[in-house]
C-alpha cells in the first residue's frame, strides 16, 4: 500500500478490471468485456486490494462477492467511468464518430442481468455496428447529449420530448433466494407467517417511486404494503437487513444466500431457469417501475437504432435461449 493514494499513482488498467468485475460479478465475465482471461483480471483486482490495503472481493469455491468496501467503491467508479467517458466522447470531433457507432447508456442491473450476456448475439447479427455500452446508475440526458444513442432506463415513465419504449408489460417484483436457503423456509406462503428468519436483502427506490413507499427509500416496505404484510415485526425486518445501492448487487448476495432479494421478475428469469435462485412462495407486487428504452424521436428511425430496438424485442419474446 502506497503511503499516499492519489491520482498521481492510482493503477488505472486494476481499476478497469475491478470496475467490469464489479458491474458483471464475475471474474470471467469480466474478462470476456476486456478481452484478457480470467486470470489477468483476477491479478488486476489483487493488485488493486494491495494498492488499498484491504479486500474488495470475497473468493467463493466458484464465485467472488464484493466486501461492504469493494460495493462502495464499484459505485463510486462506475459513475466515475462513465462521467470519464462522456467528456472524452464530447471532446473528440464529431466527425471521429463513425455513422455506424451505436452508443447505449444503460442502468447496472439491466445492463449486467439481462443485457450484456446477450449482446454477442446482436453483434453476430450486426457485425458493421459498432456497439459502445455505458452502465452508470447517473442519469444521461438523451436531450442535451449527442453523444449517446439509445438509454434503456428504470423508471415509471414518460419521458418527456423522447420516443420511449416499454420493454416489459404487467411485470411483478417477486422474492428470490438460493435454492439451499429455500429449503430452510416454510413452504408456500407460510415463511411470511413465521417469524423473521433470514436477512432481507434492501435496495434503494427509484427517486421517482419513493413517494409510493410507506418508508422511503427501501424495496422490502413498499412489497410488504403492497402486498398486505405490513406488520410491525417485519417492516422492523425490513429496516435491518443490509442496504445495496443497487439491484444487481442484492441479487448476487441472494444467489451467494445471504438473505431474500427483491427485484423485478425481469432481471431474475434467467437465475430462476439456470436454478441459481428460487423464488419464495407466490406473493408478488406490481411493479410501479418499468424498463424503457429511449432515444430522440428524429433518430428512432436510424438504422442503428432501428436494428437495436428489433433485436431487443426478439430477445424479450424469448427471454430463457
Amino acid at each position: 500500500m502506497p503511503s499516499v493514494i492519489s491520482t498521481n499513482n492510482i493503477p488505472l488498467n486494476a481499476l478497469r478490471a475491478f470496475e467490469a468485475a464489479a458491474r458483471l460479478g464475475s471474474f470471467k465475465a469480466a474478462a470476456a468485456e476486456l478481452f484478457v482471461t480470467p486470470a489477468a483480471v483476477s491479478q488486476q483486482v489483487q493488485a488493486l486490494e494491495s494498492y488499498l490495503g484491504t479486500s474488495l472481493f470475497e473468493r467463493l469455491n466458484r464465485a467472488v462477492r464484493l466486501t461492504a468496501t469493494g460495493a462502495a467503491l464499484a459505485s463510486e467508479v462506475s459513475a466515475a467511468f462513465a462521467r470519464l467517458e462522456t467528456a472524452l466522447m464530447a471532446a473528440a470531433p464529431a466527425e471521429t464518430r463513425t455513422r455506424n457507432t451505436l452508443v447505449i447508456s444503460a442502468v447496472p442491473s439491466f445492463a449486467s442481468r439481462w443485457l450484456a450476456p446477450r449482446l454477442d448475439r446482436f453483434q453476430q447479427r450486426h457485425p458493421q455496428i459498432d456497439l459502445q455500452l455505458m452502465s452508470s446508475e447517473t442519469l444521461v440526458d438523451l436531450a442535451a447529449d449527442g453523444h449517446v444513442d439509445i438509454a434503456l432506463r428504470y423508471g415509471p415513465g414518460p419521458y418527456g420530448d423522447l420516443h420511449a419504449e416499454r420493454l416489459w408489460f404487467d411485470d411483478i417484483v417477486i422474492p428470490v433466494c438460493s435454492p439451499e436457503l429455500r429449503a430452510k423456509l416454510p413452504a408456500g406462503q407460510a415463511w411470511l407467517d413465521e417469524s423473521m428468519p433470514v436477512t432481507l436483502l434492501r435496495v434503494a427506490l427509484p427517486s421517482s417511486s419513493r413517494a409510493a413507499a410507506e418508508r422511503p427509500g427501501n424495496v422490502w416496505t413498499a412489497w410488504l404494503a403492497a402486498t398486505g404484510h405490513a406488520t410491525p415485526a417485519w417492516l422492523a425486518a425490513a429496516e435491518s437487513g443490509p442496504l445495496y445501492g443497487v439491484t444487481h448487487l442484492a441479487i448476487e448476495a441472494a444467489i451467494a444466500g445471504r438473505g431474500i432479494a427483491l427485484a423485478p421478475r425481469a432481471l431474475v428469469a434467467d437465475d430462476l431457469a439456470a436454478g441459481r435462485l428460487e423464488r419464495v412462495g407466490t406473493a408478488a407486487a406490481p411493479d410501479v417501475n418499468s424498463f424503457w428504452l429511449l432515444c430522440r424521436k428524429e433518430n428512432v428511425d436510424r438504422p442503428g437504432i432501428r436494428a437495436f430496438a428489433d433485436w431487443i424485442r426478439g430477445e424479450i419474446a424469448a427471454p430463457y435461449r
